[in-house]
């Protein structure tokens, strides 16, 4: 009975050793070619003929938790890592889209909703896309289909994982403006407590409309590093950039309703760096504990067996 019971814990403790890799077990294939399918719909009712651009703006790791701006993206200064909460995802799509507004990027893919309002990107490889926001206007009322990020491939609940992806993007309505006007505002922030006298004098901001320039404008302490104009509310698309960003800060564009809101975070100026790494180390402690109970349990008997 006792050789049993050693033979038990054994086997207990070589589990407990290969727990990490059952957990880790879905491996990421990077040559998968992949798909992500968009409903576009609003309270049941289809939306045909739009048109909808996707864009590849980060390569995939050893895993799906593990992204870095990729091609086109690479050089933007805008950190992707160590984000928690969809909050942040929704800063980082909001300020990617800016660039792309700006710059006239070009899309990864294009393609055109169906009767179904429905399309579909197939051949794609494993990344984060970000696919941009799209309007339709009509007598009655805008339509406005929010931009999104996704990862493909998504993983399960199992911990298997999806390359065809289905996506429903948010959509919002508002009764068409009547001649209306809109109060539109650039804002500045800094994040670089510490750090405030390294701060450039001014920073030149470029404006746009519909992806169309439209104006360069400098803010500084002067004028409280803001910019306001006034604008007819007409669904077009107003965005942002900041040009020239000082090397040790990255970048987010924000739009809080009529407000856009650009901060610089100062890097490296505080506090443990982001990692990037997302490995799961629940389970190696897990492993650990159940060795240790283990160790316990054989010495335990062991005495006894003495006794």
């Amino acid at each position: 009975m006792k050789k049993w019971t050693v033979r038990i814990l054994c086997v207990i403790v070589l589990l407990s050793f290969c727990l990490p890799i059952a957990v880790n077990a879905a491996t990421l294939d990077h040559d998968q070619e992949s798909s992500l399918t968009l409903v576009y719909q609003y309270e049941g009712v289809p939306f045909e003929g739009l048109q909808i651009k996707t864009y590849r703006v980060a390569d995939v790791g050893t895993n799906v938790y593990v992204l870095n701006l990729a091609g086109q993206f690479a050089n933007y200064p805008v950190n992707i890592e160590g984000i928690q909460s969809q909050a942040e995802w929704n800063i980082i799509c909001d300020t990617l889209e800016s660039y792309i507004w700006a710059d006239g990027l070009e899309p990864t893919a294009t393609a055109t909703t169906d009767a179904a309002g429905t399309v579909k990107f197939e051949g794609l490889k494993p990344g984060m896309y970000l696919t941009m926001p799209v309007t339709r206007l009509s007598e009655e009322a805008t339509t406005e289909f929010q931009g999104f990020l996704t990862v493909i491939p998504n993983p399960r609940e199992d911990g298997s994982l999806n390359y065809d992806v289905t996506a429903y993007p948010k959509a919002t309505k508002y009764d068409p403006s009547d001649g209306d006007t809109l109060i539109l505002k650039v804002l500045k922030q800094w994040k670089d407590e510490g750090y405030q006298i390294h701060r450039p004098k001014s920073v030149q901001v470029d404006i746009y409309r519909d992806g169309e320039f439209v104006a360069s404008v400098d803010l500084s302490a002067e004028n409280n590093w803001s910019h306001g104009w006034v604008a007819p509310d007409d669904g077009a698309q107003w965005s942002a950039v900041e040009r020239e960003i000082p090397k040790e800060y990255t970048v987010t564009i924000e739009r809080l309703g009529e407000t856009i809101v650009i901060t610089n975070v100062r890097q490296g100026g505080g506090g443990p760096p982001d990692s990037g790494d997302t490995f799961i180390f629940w389970p190696y402690i897990l492993g650990m504990c159940l060795s240790g109970c283990c160790i316990i349990l054989l010495a335990v008997s062991k005495k006894k067996a003495k006794a």
